[in-house]
């Protein structure tokens, strides 16, 4: 393959301009058409259907996307965990020099074999965002989006990354 010249011509001048362009769309193609193992969902995105509604049973110890209203049930039915709302926000936005970073608080409905329970856990500088239920370590990664000064957040927008272990 030779190397593009441009010799002041406009035959020269698009093919400067559309070689390094089909490349760039060849790659990007290519990237877009990985999968990661599992399926084709990036672990950060937030799932594209209700986990439990996809009749799948993720496994433990692998990170976990929901948003609001969005349930996922692991190990054999076991554990059934739903994003149900998130009581307070008050993490320091973007753009802004706060003297306390604050925190997010998230609660989940979380079912096991033998109980159910609402439980919260905050995100921030001062929090330990982890609960034990019958043998079950459950940790929140992080509250996203993250306050910005220019945008409000709605509770649709909220997404809720977390991992569960067994214990």
């Amino acid at each position: 393959m030779g190397v593009a010249r441009y010799d002041g011509s406009m035959d020269s001048l698009r093919q400067l301009v559309i070689s390094p362009s089909l490349v760039l769309i060849v790659l990007m193609t290519s990237l877009a058409c990985q999968s990661t193992p599992g399926g084709s969902q990036l672990p950060d995105s937030p799932p594209a259907e209700s986990p439990t509604s996809a009749g799948s049973n993720p496994e433990l110890e692998a990170e976990y996307s929901l948003r609001l209203e969005e349930s996922v049930t692991l190990d054999d039915n076991r554990l059934t965990l739903t994003f149900v709302e998130v009581p307070r926000d008050n993490r320091c936005p973007t753009g802004v020099q706060c003297i306390v970073g604050g925190e997010a608080v998230v609660a989940f409905d979380v079912r096991t074999e033998s109980s159910e329970a609402r439980l919260t856990f905050a995100v921030g500088a001062q929090a330990d965002p982890k609960h034990a239920v019958d043998g079950y370590e459950i940790e929140v990664l992080a509250v996203e989006p993250y306050p910005t000064v220019d945008r409000q957040i709605t509770a649709k927008d909220y997404i809720t990354r977390f991992v569960v272990n067994k214990l």
